[in-house]
Parts: C-alpha cells; structure tokens; sequence
C-alpha cells in the first residue's frame, strides 16, 4: 500500500467505522460524551491537565530528551506495542506527527513519540483527521496549562459526535427499511409455496 492511500485510510478510518455496526457507534460516541479524557486512558478527569494532555501515561511531550537508552523502542518493538505496521509509523514520521531519533537507519522512539502515537490512534479511532490531530498535538505547547488544547478538542470532538450520531440514525432508518423488505419478502414466499402448494393438488386429485 501506498504512502498516499495510507493517508486516505487515515483520514476516512472514523467515517467507515462509524458505519460498522450500531454497537461500535454507540461505544465510541460514550467514550466521546468523556470528553475531558480524551487524552487520558480511563477518562479520570482529577489528572492534572499536563497527564492529561500528555497522554496515557502521564508522559510530557517535551521528555524525549531525557530518555535513558532503555526508555527507546525500536520500530519493530513500537509496532508490536501499538498494533501497528512499521509503514504506519514511517507515514506518521513523514507527516511530522513523530520525531523518532534516527541513528543512521535505525530508529529510536521516544516516550514522547510512543504518547504521542497513543494520541494519533485515539484520534483516529474517534474520526478526526490526520491535520487536525497534528494541529491538537501542537497545541500542547501553547503555555496556557492545556485550555487551548483540550478546548479545541472539545470542539473538534462534539463535531465528530454529531456525525456519528447522524450516520446512526441513517443506519437505524436503513436497518428498518430492510427489516420491512425482509417481512415483505417472507409473505411473499409464504405466498407463492401456498399458491404452489394448492396448484399441485389441483392437478393431481388423487394425492391425499
């Protein structure tokens, strides 16, 4: 697959889940209406707004510095952690999302980049777009204790609520539309077999 269709995946990744079925939509847009937990892993909103921000950890953005060699993960340790294909976190690089150590070939992933890839993939999963997660990560660093941040998100957030909301109600409309289709159709072979049934007697009076 394509750099190019990985950001088209990306980008459309909430639209076609939100199709999926009615118990994902209604589990996402809950995990939605947690709002100030977005960027905490249990949606405890008592976190102080930099854990908060910071992602599932508690880890600042800004400790990348600070990593000891066994606080870094290889390419193939961030993919087995998270889930994800050595291609996806090159595409995330390139699109300046993470900013792994590059020693020669290799890359090294920081704490910073493994809260903020928990960042991307929570983002993703909720719909957003790819700009719009990279715009909320820049904010970080804005110095007002997160508001700015965790505001836009809000936003951003009731936005993609909305959108599921409305892409679940069309799916409830079309489930019922079907459903009544179906009972249509179960009259109506019902129907025939009967009409068949009674022809066939017709002409053979001496079956019993």
């Amino acid at each position: 697959m394509t750099d190019r269709n990985y950001a088209h995946q990306d980008a459309h990744a909430g639209s076609a889940a939100g199709n999926t079925g009615n118990a994902d939509s209604e589990r996402t847009m809950s995990e939605l209406t947690s709002i100030p937990g977005f960027f905490s892993d249990d949606g405890d909103d008592r976190r102080n707004a930099a854990g908060v921000a910071a992602g599932h950890d508690g880890s600042s953005f800004d400790d990348g510095n600070d990593d000891t060699p066994g606080d870094l993960m290889t390419i193939r340790e961030m993919s087995d952690a998270f889930e994800v294909t050595p291609r996806t976190l090159r595409f995330y690089e390139a699109k300046e999302l993470l900013f792994p150590i590059r020693k020669g070939q290799k890359r090294l992933f920081t704490r910073r980049d493994r809260a903020r890839l928990k960042l991307i993939l929570r983002g993703k999963r909720f719909g957003f777009r790819l700009e719009e997660i990279r715009q909320l990560l820049e904010l970080y660093h804005m110095g007002d204790q997160q508001l700015t941040q965790l505001s836009r998100t809000h936003r951003i957030g009731l936005e993609r609520l909305a959108d599921m909301e409305r892409q679940r109600d069309d799916l409830n409309r079309t489930i019922a539309d079907l459903k009544e289709q179906l009972a249509w159709g179960e009259r109506m072979i019902a129907t025939l077999s009967a009409r068949q049934t009674d022809d066939s007697d017709a002409r053979d009076p001496d079956v019993s």
